[in-house]
């Protein structure tokens, strides 16, 4: 069997998901120490403050606004926006190429641990936490497609009534207007946020 090392090494970027090179990691591409890799992973893992997960974006979001005294109207938000994607779909052999660990281990890895981690932070232990999460996913699809195109149009704002898991909202026009942009009021507090704690980050 001839091995192509020139295709091996294409493909090595071509399907190595980029996560760990972006936050500093040195030799992204090439062979690692197992040990080096962990000690990484940790030390990203006790820097960061509060972890995202796209597949648990609502969840993420009312955890986001919980410890940071957010209300619901900032993390109201159109769509989850991906950055530096790729603009066709991967065929599925090019997905699973993207699974395996000669491309991918360490950004496994990675994953596994904050995906570890995030299970674990207490406010998925309260027992309220999930109907919460499922509310907001509702409410939140309900004011992009119904009540603020309908404030937009009409240029009268709408008043959610006070839940158990909020106050009364008003749905005004220029905060319709924000969260129905590209990147919504969310994008505001996080920058907010990272401002305040900038010589932190």
């Amino acid at each position: 069997m001839v091995f192509d090392a020139h295709a091996f090494h294409h493909n090595r970027i071509m399907f190595h998901n980029r996560q760990i090179h972006y936050l500093g990691f040195k030799n992204p591409y090439g062979s690692f120490n197992m040990s080096e890799v962990k000690d990484f992973i940790a030390k990203m893992i006790n820097r960061i403050d509060i972890i995202i997960l796209n597949e648990q974006y609502d969840a993420s979001l009312l955890i986001m606004m919980k410890r940071f005294g957010w209300k619901y109207s900032d993390i109201f938000y159109s769509k989850m926006r991906l950055v530096n994607t790729f603009q066709h779909p991967f065929s599925d052999k090019a997905a699973k190429k993207l699974l395996l660990k000669e491309y991918n281990l360490r950004d496994k890895i990675y994953y596994d641990e904050m995906n570890k981690t995030w299970w674990a932070q207490p406010e998925l232990q309260e027992e309220s936490f999930w109907d919460e999460v499922a509310y907001f996913t509702t409410l939140n699809k309900r004011v992009m497609s119904d009540e603020c195109p309908d404030v937009l149009k009409n240029k009268h704002p709408i008043i959610l009534p006070v839940t158990q898991y909020h106050g009364s909202l008003n749905l005004t026009f220029i905060m319709c207007r924000r969260i129905l942009s590209e990147w919504g009021g969310l994008m505001d507090c996080v920058i907010s946020y990272v401002f305040k704690r900038g010589d932190q980050c």
